[in-house]
């Protein structure tokens, strides 16, 4: 039998929040549109959602801490069981620009997360609710969280905090790295730490 190219967890999280497997693609172009809009609408970001402004030893204005200072990558490798391993995670070096984890071992694909507001978290709840192809379950977290499609996790802290992190991995046939019941279960253990993490690193 021919091998073919599969794809667990649907919740490839791209910075502007759209799922990489949605088969409406109108529906994936108007989420990234509407994200786009709500990331930009004045006052709706405070500085929980933002990166905070530091100042370096020669006086020169820094970003403070990004979306990459949240999780480790021990902590990425044990949710999974060590199933997965990673490898550079890549940001923008502010809070809220998102960071990206590359699998590693020979394994295609990625975890990717990202910080915003409220109003980002609206946006792609409500962009998520609007496509058939997309089963939103929710979970107990924070003031507000579903778990998208199985591998993706969107979340609201409270306080202007929201969180994404979602999984994704491809492989080929029967080869895949990891099921689908503990990739699942390691999204969620990681969105626990993230969301944790975030309200005490911004609490200070």
């Amino acid at each position: 039998m021919k091998s073919v190219e599969t794809m667990i967890a649907v919740g490839a999280l791209f910075l502007a929040g759209v799922l990489s497997a949605c088969s409406d693609k109108g529906a994936s172009i108007a989420a990234e549109s509407v994200v786009q809009a709500a990331e930009s609408v004045p006052g709706q970001a405070r500085d929980a959602g933002q990166s905070r402004p530091v100042t370096s030893n020669d006086g020169q204005s820094k970003y403070g801490p990004g979306d990459c200072d949240l999780l480790s990558p021990a902590e990425l490798e044990a949710a999974f069981g060590g199933r997965l391993s990673f490898g550079h995670m890549s940001g923008r070096g502010q809070r809220g620009s998102g960071c990206t984890v590359a699998l590693g071992g020979g394994v295609q694909g990625q975890l990717v997360m990202q910080v915003g507001n409220h109003a980002v978290f609206e946006a792609r709840k409500q962009a998520y609710s609007g496509q058939s192809s997309v089963k939103l379950e929710p979970i107990d977290l924070g003031v507000e969280a579903y778990r998208v499609n199985g591998y993706q996790i969107i979340a609201d802290g409270g306080d202007d905090r929201t969180l994404s992190l979602g999984l994704q991995v491809f492989f080929i046939g029967d080869s895949a790295p990891i099921s689908a019941s503990e990739a699942a279960r390691g999204v969620e253990v990681l969105a626990r730490q993230a969301m944790a993490r975030l309200e005490g690193a911004d609490a200070r």
